[in-house]
């Protein structure tokens, strides 16, 4: 009993076998007029190897760019180990004339298919170009082309590119043209390919914008999102006689010029304000055309960057007016080479401005001018910080310790000798101010900053 179960498992497995559908493609053939006065005809033949049975082939004619997803088939039965002929297979088989295409071939059972596509006016004969029948397991997403060739003279050469979509749905082919010699990139374009269709790019150099370029040695690679058929067709100008080139599957990544990443400012969505000591938040997206890994980063304006997409809040110690910048670099070190900006405006703290008059209750009145430091009767090296005086001692009034800084420079506390002494600048001889007193808090210290940076104005 076993025994006959498992016989009848293996003839049910090798009737599945034997009934495997077999599909081959023409990937171009042609009834038709050419450039250059030629009339090109493709002649196929089919065979059939079985030595006992007798097949049946059904063919298909794809139309140029144009969905043949549910074209009619037509069949021919071919007796066992024999073949049929069809000369000109377009016009006396399909009845089609003025058209190129691809078909499309399936039995099931094996069979065997060749064509050759010709000139058939050519003055010099009828050399033409052998196409096989060629299986969609040969189909890729990725490959190149070599052999490429384009003069546009008389006695040059130029080169025609197909593709045969053997898919159900619509496939978009990438097409890069290579100078083989120095690797240049001549051009790329894109190519829509319908279900089931068949397309050609009739001069592949004139296709990418550059018609007149003259190179024997040149490459063509293409990439699709689903794998295609492709070929290329090197015809020569004065006898119109192609060659038929198939491709090498790519399994490398195609060569193709650097492109700049891009970078955007998403938040703020444009120039901002903020008050002194108040934080922005700031965000972005980075993208890049060819895919590549990008790092960013932020520059504030004020000595502090971040790498982060979006940085934690930013905050702007200094009241002033702050460029902000994202770059966007990619990992072949391309940047942005338009990084986009913003401005943040820090204004001073409302009800808090730094002024003069804070400046004199605040610092001098009880750190400064004081007995044997710098009070009206007694000013340190003749410098008065009393209320009425001390202005007129320090704005624009050189240091008689230091006599290349004043004491106070409008604009530019770095510059102001007074703000680098009660700071403790390392630059500034003797000890830190007030002397023998706890130095200025931070707090303090800011204050004169600011009044300085904002002008050093009587308010």
């Amino acid at each position: 009993m076993r025994k006959a179960v498992l016989l009848l498992m293996l003839l049910s497995l090798a009737g599945v076998a034997a009934a495997q559908e077999v599909v081959r493609y023409f990937p171009g053939a042609a009834s038709a007029t050419g450039a250059e006065g030629a009339f090109f005809v493709t002649d196929a033949r089919l065979y059939n190897p079985d030595p006992s049975e007798t097949i049946t082939v059904f063919l298909s004619f794809l139309d140029r760019d144009v969905d043949n997803s549910s074209v009619q088939e037509m069949s021919v039965n071919i007796a066992p180990r024999s073949g049929e002929a069809f000369d000109d297979i377009l016009a006396s088989f399909f009845g089609l004339s003025e058209v190129a295409g691809a078909i499309r071939m399936r039995s099931d059972s094996l069979f065997y298919a060749t064509s050759r596509t010709f000139n058939l006016g050519g003055a010099e004969g009828t050399f033409g170009s052998f196409i096989p029948g060629i299986s969609p397991e040969d189909a890729v997403d990725s490959g190149i082309l070599l052999q490429i060739v384009n003069d546009p003279a008389d006695t040059g050469f130029r080169t025609n590119v197909g593709f045969t979509n053997p898919n159900l749905q619509t496939v978009t082919a990438t097409v890069r043209v290579f100078d083989a010699d120095t690797g240049e990139l001549v051009g790329e374009r894109n190519r829509e390919l319908p279900p089931r269709t068949f397309s050609q790019i009739y001069n592949v150099f004139r296709f990418v914008g550059e018609r007149n370029r003259v190179t024997t040695n040149a490459t063509v690679e293409f990439t699709a999102d689903a794998p295609v058929l492709a070929y290329a067709t090197v015809i020569d100008n004065t006898s119109n006689d192609p060659i038929f080139v198939l491709p090498f599957a790519d399994d490398g990544t195609p060569v193709s010029e650097n492109r700049a990443p891009n970078g955007t400012i998403t938040s703020p969505s444009g120039d901002t304000t903020i008050a002194e000591g108040e934080s922005a938040q700031f965000s972005g997206t980075a993208t890049d055309p060819d895919g590549d890994d990008v790092t960013v980063i932020w520059d504030f304006g004020d000595g502090i960057t971040s790498t982060q997409l979006s940085p934690s809040p930013h905050v702007y110690s200094d009241q002033g007016t702050f460029t902000v910048t994202f770059t966007v670099t990619d990992e072949f070190g391309l940047s942005d080479p338009s990084p986009p900006t913003l401005t943040v405006t820090v204004n001073p703290q409302t009800g808090m401005e730094a002024t003069f008059t804070r400046v004199q209750n605040e610092i001098f009145n009880p750190s400064c001018a004081l007995s044997g430091c710098h009070s009206a009767g007694s000013a340190a090296q003749g410098l008065s910080l009393a209320e009425g005086q001390a202005l007129g001692d320090i704005v624009n009034v050189p240091s008689s310790v230091q006599g290349s800084k004043d004491r106070i420079e409008p604009g530019d506390p770095n510059n102001s000798y007074l703000y680098l002494k009660v700071i403790g600048d390392p630059s500034i001889s003797g000890v830190q101010m007030p002397r023998f007193r706890t130095p200025l808090s931070q707090e303090l210290q800011d204050l004169l900053k600011d009044w300085i940076e904002a002008g050093a104005e009587n308010n």
